[in-house]
Formats: structure tokens, C-alpha cells, sequence
């Protein structure tokens, strides 16, 4: 009779680094799957690939992959060479294993809003969790 709701609705989480020192730009990552490639020193306008990152199925989360050549920092944990793990929102990322004299990144991930919209009438979804407020049951 009708279309489900994930057929309807599907959010595209916009998924991006965002460097502590606000001399730097954010990085986002605009595909599932991107290597990064951006300056890891804040003194040096040299860019280096030091990870991947994989957007997950669900929308909480994403997987690092360590390319560097050395380890790296995510959330105080040191990710060895060739090493992955699971990222969320919030999750605190250093390209080296000292984490002094490099820069620091906040993965973060956030709904686009301007997706979130009811497919029939348009209506913006302030809560995709609930229903939506123009009141149309999927």
C-alpha cells in the first residue's frame, strides 16, 4: 500500500574532522569511504595521508584505518601502523603516538538537515527518532 519509512527518509549523516586549532580547516569526509590527507603539525603546510576512514552502516559511527607510518591517537588510544578502530562522535584524534606538536581532530558526525525532510509534504523533521510533526505515518 505504501512506501516504508526508510524508503521515504534517508538522512545523509555528514561526517567531518574538525581540527582544535581554528587556523585549520574542517575536513569533510564526503563519500563512504575517504583518505585523509591534511597538514598532522600546525607549523608546517606540509600534507601527509594518515588515515581512512569508512563510513559504518548505522549513522553512530565510522572506522578509522591508521596509514601513517607511525601509530596515531584516538580518544588516548594508540592505533599501531595499519591498525582500525570504530570512531563515534566526539572521538578525539591525533596523527602521532606523542600527540605533542601535532594537531588534534574531533570526528563529528551530524544529520543534514536539509535531507530531513518529509518526502511527501516537505516538512523539515526535527526528530527523526519520533514521528514526524507534519503527522504522516510511515
Amino acid at each position: 500500500m505504501g512506501q516504508t519509512g526508510s524508503a521515504l527518509f534517508s538522512p545523509s549523516p555528514s561526517l567531518c574532522l574538525i581540527p582544535l586549532d581554528t587556523r585549520f580547516s574542517d575536513i569533510e569526509i564526503r563519500c563512504g569511504d575517504m583518505v585523509i590527507c591534511s597538514e598532522i603539525k600546525p607549523y608546517s603546510s606540509e600534507r601527509h595521508e594518515w588515515c581512512r576512514i569508512t563510513k559504518n552502516l548505522g549513522q553512530g559511527s565510522a572506522t578509522l584505518h591508521n596509514k601513517s607510518s607511525d601509530a596515531i591517537l584516538v580518544d588516548e588510544a594508540l592505533i599501531p601502523k595499519d591498525g582500525a578502530v570504530d570512531i563515534m562522535s566526539g572521538s578525539e584524534i591525533v596523527p602521532s603516538p606523542g600527540g605533542q606538536g601535532y594537531l588534534q581532530y574531533r570526528f563529528t558526525i551530524s544529520i543534514d538537515h536539509d535531507h530531513a525532510k518529509c518526502s511527501i509534504c516537505l516538512n523539515v523533521w526535527h526528530d527523526v527518532v519520533t514521528a514526524a510533526p507534519c503527522l504522516h505515518n510511515f
